[in-house]
């Protein structure tokens, strides 16, 4: 949904009002059924509007129902979303920042394709405070997407850390502590090789977001191949699914998919859909 925010901006709003849009959709597959609302919205689209709107906090030039991300139905599966997300977009507004004290790791998660734009670091923090106010989501979400930015440009994985390290220190002189706290301890632990679970649980669960951050950066700058390190990403004792799923941005971005394993592939629900937004944001922003 992140990836539909970027790609259907167009000229009509900046870039991170769509995504909060986008985020309004997905909050939509988690609070609604595909039937009814898809039943609703076709007779409100029969009945026809003054103003064009197909919904609550939706601009009449979003991609909409009928070749969105909406339509299709896989996506409204409920995915134990995150309560803060959750309570953060339940107002339907864009541009409105919630009310929380919340670094939870699901803006790092996301933050990754905000690394093909121009403005990796302002984006991803203002994505991030669409759904997460405490200043240190924003922070590691930034810092995640400037590495991504710096890869995709040509460094290596450690010289991308440590840029992208200096960078945030100048942009957060205030609000950084917690995340280069977090990189510094992951950057120290890489320099031993690949970390068991105990190792990987010295930097926290993953639960919040430099955590997380911290996490997949140790496994990454330790990475093997494909299965092995994503096996390491996921054994441990806290989230394992954010911090497999950033470790994965990271290896996507340092080795494209060629060498993904093929058993896992065909087991991965929405492949078609996955691999057309990677190509679709690649192309739009090269």
């Amino acid at each position: 949904f992140a990836i539909e925010g970027l790609l259907t901006a167009g000229d009509r709003v900046s870039l991170a009002d769509s995504v909060h849009e986008a985020f309004l959709d997905w909050y939509r597959t988690q609070t609604e059924t595909f039937a009814a609302t898809h039943s609703a919205d076709a007779d409100d689209d029969d009945a026809g509007s003054a103003d064009g709107e197909t919904g609550v906090g939706r601009s009449p030039v979003r991609v909409g129902l009928v070749d969105g991300l909406l339509a299709e139905e896989w996506l409204w599966s409920m995915r134990a979303p995150g309560h803060t997300c959750l309570s953060a977009l339940a107002n339907g507004r864009v541009g409105v920042r919630p009310v929380n004290n919340s670094k939870g790791c699901g803006t790092v998660m996301r933050s990754a394709p905000f690394g093909f734009t121009a403005s990796p670091i302002e984006l991803a923090a203002e994505s991030s405070f669409h759904t997460h106010a405490h200043p240190t989501a924003a922070v590691s979400a930034a810092f995640l997407a400037h590495v991504i930015a710096l890869v995709l440009a040509g460094d290596d994985l450690a010289g991308a850390i440590a840029t992208t390290r200096s960078v945030i220190v100048d942009h957060f002189p205030d609000t950084h502590q917690e995340t280069t706290r977090a990189v510094d301890m992951a950057v120290a632990l890489a320099a031993d090789g690949p970390p068991n679970p105990e190792t990987v649980e010295s930097l926290g669960g993953g639960w919040i977001a430099e955590e997380a951050l911290g996490i997949s950066l140790l496994v990454a700058l330790t990475a093997t191949d494909w299965r092995e390190t994503l096996t390491r990403a996921v054994t441990h004792s806290g989230d394992t699914d954010s911090t497999g799923a950033i470790t994965g941005n990271l290896l996507g971005t340092l080795w494209g998919d060629q060498d993904l394993p093929a058993d896992w592939l065909s087991q991965l629900e929405g492949k078609p859909t996955i691999t057309r937004l990677a190509n679709e944001l690649a192309a739009a922003f090269p």
